[in-house]
């Protein structure tokens, strides 16, 4: 009576396992397919901040080109200024020099005065308008690449994250494969004991068969 007993609490210790190791292979199937997920987005992530960066690289670099351009032209037009300048003093001494010889020619000098006056002017509002232009460009480049610097920054502290879950995805897959084989075991452990159990109980009855 007793060794049926036994033999009952050790069936349903059989079965208990394995219902736990059907329930322990669901959740291992879970989490890898939870780390799969975490894998692919990861990825896509990685490649999300690479197109970010190299967006940056090709805006820094367009930035320096203009910034480049913009050095060249106000030097250029400083040039320009210069030379209108020279230009106007020597029209100046010139006309000095004139009034003193030729008193006739001075409305024509001062004509030619207003001319270079106006030229000169031109050339200044032209030089402000093109700083204020490229000032307004070099601001535009400075804010795309702050923006772009806040979405590599945010892409990678999602990144970090989702390795994080991912390494920790890995240890849980790592500790239910683990406790998948440890129930295998005591499977096979309990199977063997019922086995055997049933084995000395048969033997039991055919000996008191044979005794009756």
């Amino acid at each position: 009576m007793e060794r049926g007993e036994q033999l009952k609490q050790q069936e349903e210790a059989l079965q208990g396992a394995q219902k736990q190791k059907v329930l322990t292979e669901e959740v291992l199937k879970k989490e890898k397919s939870k780390t799969a997920e975490v894998s692919e987005l990861k990825s896509k992530l990685e490649k999300e901040v690479n197109r970010l960066s190299e967006e940056l690289k090709a805006c820094r670099d367009q930035f320096e080109k203009d910034l480049t351009d913009l050095r060249d032209a106000k030097q250029l037009l400083i040039q320009q200024k210069l030379e209108s300048q020279g230009q106007v003093d020597s029209l100046k001494t010139a006309l000095e020099q004139e009034k003193k010889e030729h008193q006739s020619t001075r409305d024509g000098l001062s004509h030619r005065e207003e001319a270079q006056k106006s030229e000169r002017e031109q050339i200044e509002a032209k030089l402000s308008a093109e700083l204020q232009s490229k000032e307004e460009q070099k601001k535009r480049h400075e804010e795309a690449e702050a923006k772009l610097n806040m979405q590599i920054t945010a892409l990678n502290e999602n990144l970090g994250t989702l390795k994080k879950e991912w390494q920790s995805s890995q240890r849980r897959v790592g500790e239910l494969e683990k406790q998948t084989d440890d129930l295998r075991g005591e499977i096979a452990v309990l199977e063997a004991t019922v086995q055997n159990n049933q084995d000395e109980r048969r033997a039991l009855l055919e000996r008191w068969v044979c005794l009756v």
